[in-house]
């Protein structure tokens, strides 16, 4: 709106001619509404979130699970997940948790919220989720919860890997145990890594009180069938092949995720 405009608009309004000080008034607010309508243009949308239930703040397991395209089989109802930091604590330790907000992370992935609750309370999973959807994490932080409470009773000492993640190749296994290592350290733990085209010595030295292994079945293999890791010759009975090990039987202790 041009002067002449505002000054005929402030003449009609006032019923006379406006003064110098009401024409920079009026001039002021005009200016300061145009601001506060371009400062608003450039808020950007709400993210999507999925509803949660009620007071209690509760995901909502249907409609998270319909907002991140997620299916659960077999659906018995079980097992909500834990879509919020708030929830996932019930299943990953408190320092754990702490780390992954401090990394600026809004909430757990699809993977981790689905599988935490399975997995703190026991029970095996195959997980199909694609590369960089926090896959290390979803298996990675339950059991690390878990053997860091049975290590802070019992302190590891000449004792055998708690945890075993097999990787086929070995870039993979380097990238898991990266991961692995920063969250082991959190908790007090050793994660070791070992795989083919390496020195086995150098290796064979930090499989000593590791709580994680992250291997590539080949030398697993080498590492086991020298002794480096007798227990496990007595917990799994198996056959290598060019599709790697087959464990066809493991303690009943054993958690097994699949992913």
């Amino acid at each position: 709106m041009g002067s002449k405009k505002l000054i005929a608009k402030l003449t009609t309004k006032l019923g006379r001619a406006p003064t110098a000080d009401e024409v920079a008034k009026a001039k002021a607010k005009k200016e300061k509404k145009k601001a506060k309508r371009a400062a608003a243009d450039d808020t950007p949308p709400p993210s999507k979130k999925a509803k949660t239930n009620g007071k209690a703040g509760k995901t909502d397991t249907a409609a998270w699970r319909k907002t991140h395209d997620v299916k659960v089989e077999p659906d018995d109802g079980s097992f909500a997940p834990q879509g919020t930091w708030r929830e996932a604590r019930s299943s990953v330790a408190e320092p754990l948790v702490a780390q992954c907000e401090g990394k600026g992370w809004a909430s757990p992935t699809p993977v981790q919220a689905q599988c935490w609750p399975v997995l703190s309370q026991g029970r095996d999973v195959v997980a199909v989720a694609e590369t960089g959807s926090g896959k290390t994490l979803a298996f990675g932080l339950p059991a690390l919860s878990k053997f860091a409470a049975d290590d802070a009773k019992a302190p590891r000492k000449n004792r055998q890997p708690a945890m075993l993640v097999l990787a086929p190749t070995r870039e993979l296994a380097c990238q898991s145990y990266e991961v692995l290592d920063e969250f082991c350290k959190i908790v007090g733990a050793r994660c070791a890594v070992a795989y083919g085209g390496a020195p086995r010595h150098e290796q064979q030295r930090t499989l000593k009180n590791c709580a994680a292994l992250v291997a590539t079945p080949g030398r697993l293999k080498d590492f086991i069938d020298d002794g480096s890791l007798d227990q496990c010759t007595n917990q799994i009975s198996r056959r290598f092949s060019a599709h790697g090990y087959i464990m066809t039987s493991t303690p009943s202790t054993r958690r097994l995720f699949d992913g």
